[in-house]
């Protein structure tokens, strides 16, 4: 029996061992697995190798994929390593994930196949849990996206702190990997930080180093993070495309392509080390610092165009994470055939996105021993404004908000557009204002615009605009009416009154029913443009569905009271079949009449309070 079998053996009996040894001690033990859930909060179940995925939007522009391994393969005994992989140019998420080919299939399906190379990863590299972030820009271009956003170097940041939030455990690592276009991320990452955070322990360029600047001190700070760490790598692949030609005409120009843009690299770089170069066929490797630095350069004595091709039929995603550790050149020689065929699923991946429609919250599981709605209320009943958001916020964090909450209803929109195109669509709506608590005793809790943009964030939602509310209220199955408090109105002993009045009317209503009025709905309108500082609140329906509130930024964003409500909307809806973030639905003129009747509307409340009363 050789070792591998021996060990897929053992693997094999391990669980029923295990099991033997937790059923016949007295003490209860658990297996380090990271839940016993079946999946990560927020995430789906693949049919497919044992994986589970979550999309969501990052605004402004930004699509992204995680692709886990499923639940009770993720080892909470072992690092995870956080891999990033920039999407190249034109290519889609679930064409850069990959799968088996059918009739009529665009090409992109067939050229990359990071998917079926990460789960030859897994299978082999089993000492660490693989988490693979896909990220797509809109327009399928990282350097337009950097071009439209300039201030990207604060939105880069934000975007890996908030990828970081969705994961179960904190990445003991992150690689930070990319195809053609996809270079432009990572160039925008290093000119993004002083220095390159202390987490990343891999850059893979595959590829896609074209932006490379030894003036912008892009060198300088691969330098100081390489000499940081002898287990930080640097790996690049290139081939020599100086004289590509497509349809009779070359590719790059006299300065660029990735052959010279390594060769600046290189210069850089050999200011501080010294290079030896091996040649592996038509392959050079370049390396130094004992192998912290290694390029891999195609001579391509054919001239052809192997751009792609070095990523996918050529192993280059499994070469690049491999590279310098004990299992290079064992799993996927790279130059070599493809290795992963076996890993390629038939059909399109549920990992992968689609046209659907988007799916739920990434709300969190409930945290253990969370107390219940009256038991919060009990131990906020007298703290001021300020200390009780912080708490609330803490355990909106912790998932503690009912069951039914965490399923979002989709409602139906249409409008004739200002392009004369009648457009149809749906929002994703939660069923009720947002609440602490289980479905047997939770509390509905009005918040300041500042702390209920943050629930939103951490949950993949945003605020509803004014004809959002009137959309919902329309569509609402359970109505709930309303009585007017008058003394306290600041307090949360009113938050409780008023939760009981809407409890008394929703009483006839099933649990996750979509609930319509009530409250005065936190909206995002272009109002606030008017004052800085400002709450913008509307609604409170009648029977009629005419509102008791008008839209009105009288209040300031410190001030908050028993009527106002935080009703979530997922970042992302339908329109005509297409899944888009709700934001650039309401920027665009052509969209925009679908959730908002005051045109575009491109504001959002501030992170932070502009002016703090207690």
């Amino acid at each position: 029996m050789t070792k591998f079998s021996a060990r897929r053996l053992w693997a094999g009996l391990l669980p029923l061992l295990v099991w033997v040894l937790l059923t016949s001690c007295a003490h209860t033990t658990h297996p380090a697995s990271v839940s016993s859930s079946t999946v990560l909060p927020g995430f789906t179940k693949s049919p497919y190798f044992d994986e589970q995925v979550l999309n969501y939007r990052f605004e402004p522009g930004v699509s992204i994929m995680i692709n886990a391994p499923a639940a009770e393969k993720l080892d909470s005994a072992k690092p995870t390593e956080l891999i990033l992989f920039a999407l190249p140019n034109g290519n889609t998420i679930a064409q850069t994930f990959g799968k088996q080919m059918a009739p009529n299939d665009d090409w992109h399906f067939d050229i990359q196949h990071i998917g079926a190379q990460t789960r030859m990863l897994r299978e082999k590299m089993t000492e660490k849990n693989l988490i693979v972030a896909y990220l797509e820009a809109d327009g399928r271009s990282w350097p337009t996206w950097r071009k439209t956003h300039e201030d990207y170097r604060i939105l880069i940041p934000k975007l890996m702190d908030d990828l970081k939030a969705k994961l179960p455990m904190k990445p003991s690592g992150v690689t930070l990997s990319c195809h053609s276009g996809g270079g432009s991320f990572i160039i925008g990452f290093l000119n993004s930080y002083d220095a390159i955070p202390a987490d990343v322990d891999r850059i893979a360029f595959l590829d896609a180093n074209y932006s490379y600047a030894t003036d912008e001190g892009h060198g300088d700070k691969l330098m100081a993070w390489l000499k940081g760490d002898p287990k930080r790598t640097l790996v690049v692949l290139a081939y020599d495309d100086r004289n590509i030609e497509l349809n009779g005409k070359k590719v790059v120009s006299e300065t660029g392509g990735t052959f010279r843009a390594t060769g600046r690299m290189r210069e850089r770089l050999e200011k501080d080390v010294t290079f030896t170069d091996v040649m592996h066929g038509t392959i050079q490797e370049q390396s130094a610092m004992n192998g912290q630095i290694r390029f891999f350069v195609h001579g391509n004595p054919e001239n052809k165009i192997l751009h792609t091709t070095m990523v996918g039929e050529m192993n280059g995603f499994i070469h690049a994470m491999t590279v310098s550790t004990e299992l290079e050149g064992k799993i996927a020689p790279y130059g070599t055939p493809r290795a992963y065929s076996s890993y390629i699923h038939r059909e399109v991946s549920a990992a992968a996105p689609t046209d659907a429609a988007p799916t739920g919250f990434a709300i969190p599981p409930r945290a253990p021993n969370s107390p219940t709605g009256s038991e919060f209320a009990k131990a906020v009943m007298n703290a001021g404004r300020a200390e009780r958001e912080e708490k609330a916020l803490e355990q909106f964090r912790n998932g503690n908000v009912p069951d039914f909450m965490r399923k979002p209803i989709a409602v139906a929109v249409e409008a004739d557009c200002l392009d004369g195109i009648k457009r149809r669509g749906e929002i994703m709506v939660a069923p009720d204002y947002l609440a602490i608590g289980t479905d047997a005793d939770f509390v509905r809790i009005p918040l300041t615009p500042i702390t209920a943009r943050k629930v939103a964030d951490l949950y993949g939602a945003t605020l509803p605009t004014t004809q959002m509310v009137d959309t919902i209220y329309a569509a609402a199955t359970c109505r709930i009416g309303f009585e007017p408090i008058t003394e306290d109105r600041e307090s949360m002993a009113s938050f409780v009154r008023s939760n009981d009045i809407a409890e008394r009317f929703r009483k006839q209503c099933r649990p996750g029913e979509l609930v319509g009025g009530g409250k005065k709905d936190v909206v995002i309108t272009n109002r606030l443009k008017e004052k800085p500082a400002r709450v913008a609140i509307y609604g409170w329906q009648q029977n009629n569905g005419k509102p008791i509130q008008p839209l009105t930024i009288v209040h300031s964003e410190s001030y908050v009271d028993y009527s106002h409500g935080i009703r979530l909307i997922s970042k992302t809806m339908t329109v005509d079949g297409k899944e888009l973030a709700v934001s650039e639905v309401l920027k665009n003129p052509n969209m925009c009449a679908l959730i908002s009747n005051e045109g575009t509307i491109n504001v959002d409340y501030p992170d932070a309070f502009t002016v703090i009363k207690k």
